[in-house]
């Protein structure tokens, strides 16, 4: 398959809409962070594969070096920019050295952990380095950020302490909550036990992103 400038400003905005069948994007995925597993993001060239690439990462950040070689040898150096990583998208703009021109890499990470996606820019001779379909060969680990969902909301005003007993266990206010606030359960609800925790629910409140204990009455069941 040839790679023409056209066709591969084409893939690029395939990647980024996912596109079924030129770059497969993986199924939604809310509130989820990513980061690349080492120092440097390396990937190869889809098609042909003695083209590789290597770019320096901190895990979330590309740049800013970036290195791309054909069968390990000739480097050809420079300097990324436009750097993006949000959720399981990726891109970074290449500025080569030597006036080899300018280039641009969009991907996003797959279920299986790695970034596919597509490069766009000019040839770098001889065969050197060429836009087309590029994947990582190093790891990315994605994990979610979301919160759980809220099964459960509180019957009335009440306070947060930050451990369960109230008062007769030296418990603190921490908070006060609101009736109808959305919250999850962090165990047994109501607890029981034979001293002062006996009645109570530890919970966090995810209207207002706190976690503490309530008197269990005011837990909807």
């Amino acid at each position: 398959m040839n790679f023409t400038r056209s066709n591969t400003s084409r893939l690029l905005a395939a990647v980024a809409v996912g596109a079924v069948g030129i770059v497969s994007a993986p199924a939604a995925h809310a509130d989820e962070s990513c980061k690349v597993d080492g120092e440097y993001l390396n990937l190869k060239n889809r098609e042909l594969g003695y083209q590789s690439m290597f770019v320096q990462t901190d895990g979330t950040h590309f740049g800013p070096g970036i290195g791309t070689a054909a069968h390990g040898e000739n480097p050809t150096y420079g300097t990324v920019s436009d750097s993006v990583f949000s959720g399981r998208f990726l891109s970074f703009t290449i500025t080569w050295n030597d006036n080899k021109g300018r280039a641009h890499y969009a991907a996003t990470v797959g279920d299986d952990g790695f970034a596919h996606g597509a490069a766009d820019g000019p040839q770098i001779p001889i065969n050197l380095w060429n836009a087309g379909l590029w994947d990582s060969t190093t790891h990315i680990t994605c994990s979610s950020t979301q919160s759980p969902a809220a099964a459960h909301t509180l019957t009335g005003d009440v306070q947060l302490y930050d451990k369960p007993g109230g008062d007769d266990a030296g418990a603190v206010v921490i908070a006060e909550l609101k009736k109808g606030d959305a919250v999850v359960l962090n165990g047994p609800c109501p607890i029981v036990a034979a001293d002062a925790t006996n009645g109570w629910c530890v919970i966090t409140d995810t209207t207002k992103n706190k976690t503490g204990a309530v008197w269990g009455d005011f837990v909807s069941k």
